[in-house]
């Protein structure tokens, strides 16, 4: 997969997180990431980062940011979107919860959530 550069995933049955740090791994031309599953199953090994240093665009629905991120090494300049569940009416003054899952990211220039 050395010279993968999109990869889309949607409604598949569940993935582990350890598969798709593999999968992520062995594609590191990566540019356009979409992904729309179910919360992968949490058996990665604590501290694994997986690069994906040619990252362009990224966008992630179904509940797995989170566990995602605390995996990945985001580059600087990466278009991410993502689908959260937001409590309405928001809490003034109060940070998201999964924002403590982005200490990977690289400075990054835009993320836009729905």
């Amino acid at each position: 997969m050395t010279n993968l550069t999109s990869f889309r995933l949607a409604g598949t049955s569940q993935v582990s997180m350890r598969q798709l740090l593999d999968f992520f791994e062995n594609a590191p031309r990566l540019r356009d990431i979409t992904l729309h599953i179910k919360t992968p199953i949490s058996d990665a090994q604590n501290g694994r980062l997986a690069s994906l240093g040619c990252l362009k665009d990224m966008w992630i629905a179904g509940g797995l940011s989170p566990l995602l991120f605390g995996h990945l090494l985001i580059p600087v300049g990466a278009r991410l979107g993502m689908e959260v569940d937001l409590p309405i009416p928001l809490i003034e003054n109060h940070p998201l919860r999964f924002l403590d899952n982005l200490g990977n990211f690289s400075n990054f220039t835009e993320i836009d959530l729905y």
